[in-house]
């Protein structure tokens, strides 16, 4: 017996599971080739459709959810609190330890633990906040933008 003699007989299988398949490949071939390529009862079919078929009214298109990647304008003014969270950290960016600082020492109403899934939402939904690394969050220019739009609107919330 040789030595390699299972791969021997694998490799055989193999082929002979190839050449079964090459052989129905060729069938296919051979039964598309022995078809007709104009079919009598099609062309009529055709006509008949061109002729009685009513032009296609253009098609109503649904407004699309936006895709989960996909920045949604805000429409409602961010809440005071967390304006006042934006704004302190600001388009140079404070760590998630300065930010817990920030909201211990400042009873706004928001918990450390909730600051981080909201800053995230607001990162994710509105693309206010930039996080280049983990446990940093940054101000985005789009972000710097609605604070002062929302601070020229009502500007006595900032006080």
């Amino acid at each position: 017996m040789h030595p390699f003699q299972a791969q021997i007989d694998r490799e055989t299988a193999k082929v002979k599971l190839l050449r079964g398949k090459i052989e129905e490949c060729e069938k296919r071939i051979a039964m598309l080739r022995s078809m007709r390529e104009d079919d009598a009862l099609d062309k009529l079919l055709d006509q008949e459709l061109r002729t009685t078929a009513p032009t296609a009214p253009t098609p109503v298109t649904q407004p699309q959810a936006p895709a989960d990647n996909e920045i949604k304008p805000r429409r409602k003014p961010i809440p005071e609190n967390w304006s006042k969270l934006l704004a302190f950290i600001g388009e140079d960016g404070k760590s998630s330890d300065q930010v817990r600082a920030f909201l211990t020492d400042s009873p706004i109403g928001i918990t450390p633990d909730a600051s981080r899934t909201g800053l995230m939402n607001f990162r994710k939904e509105y693309g206010f906040v930039d996080s280049p690394r983990r446990g940093f969050y940054k101000l985005s220019p789009l972000g710097a933008e609605a604070i002062r739009a929302q601070q020229s609107e009502s500007p006595d919330i900032w006080r």
